[in-house]
């Protein structure tokens, strides 16, 4: 009987070490599990505020590139703002398949593609500027050619046209010429103001010297003159126009925060 008794209190521990082993394995692998996700979502975090401060850098970068452009719109500089944009959008991709879609990051995202947007648009009115400037500097060239050639014309008729005036226009379209790469480097509205009122003062001036003309060939190509300087004038307006229409897209991009 004490020894049936023995073995039942040896049976009764064994038991009881093999439950106490057991709980001991799956409290181990459940506590292993824990800490494996628990690194796992550490990890991921680690990576999404990593992803956030490169988000931060590249864009404090892409605006001081921005700065730099809008001083002198050189092409390096165009190139560094599309590099730093190009790394952001990399960035924000990581962060949009490793987290779960948020307003924050949604809206982060498409603000940086307005931003990119923007940025295009300013770059294609200032192109469009400059194909103005080179237009500009054309048909002034062509107008200058054209006043010789009607000073040349009323001579031949004994009329001295251009002697009504205070100065050889040939040297006022100069004087508005130099004026005009005056206004297209500091884009300023005084420049501009300054460009438009040389022009009209020198239009009011021309006017005087139709009345002097005698004959019909001598008021037709006087005509087709003053045409060519309105077209002069015209093509000035489209340069500034094209200047001061990125005026409020550059307002936009510099009040976009991150």
């Amino acid at each position: 009987m004490k020894s049936r008794s023995i073995g039942k209190r040896i049976m009764s521990i064994v038991i009881i070490i093999f439950i106490l082993f057991g709980l001991s394995i799956i409290f181990n692998t459940t506590s292993l599990t824990k800490s494996n996700a628990g690194l796992e979502s550490y990890k991921n975090l680690s990576d999404q505020v990593n992803n956030i401060t490169e988000v931060e850098t590249a864009f404090f970068e892409a605006s001081l590139n921005f700065k730099d452009y809008l001083g002198n719109y050189e092409k390096n500089f165009e190139n560094g703002f599309r590099g730093n944009l190009s790394k952001i959008e990399s960035y924000m991709n990581d962060l949009l398949d490793t987290t779960e879609e948020s307003t924050s990051l949604v809206y982060i995202n498409e603000s940086l593609n307005t931003y990119e947007y923007n940025f295009d648009k300013i770059v294609q009115l200032n192109s469009r500027a400059n194909t103005f400037l080179s237009e500009y500097d054309k048909l002034s060239k062509s107008f200058i050619q054209q006043l010789n050639n009607f000073n040349t014309l009323t001579k031949q008729y004994s009329v001295l046209a251009f002697s009504l005036l205070s100065e050889d226009p040939v040297v006022t379209v100069q004087n508005i010429n130099e004026e005009v790469k005056k206004y297209f480097s500091s884009k300023s509205s005084s420049d501009k103001n300054n460009v438009l009122n040389m022009f009209s003062t020198f239009k009011d001036n021309l006017a005087f010297v139709e009345f002097g003309l005698t004959n019909d060939e001598l008021k037709n190509a006087f005509s087709e003159l003053m045409e060519n300087l309105d077209s002069l004038e015209n093509t000035f307006n489209q340069i500034f126009t094209a200047i001061e229409s990125q005026g409020p897209i550059i307002g936009q991009m510099k009040q976009v925060k991150l």
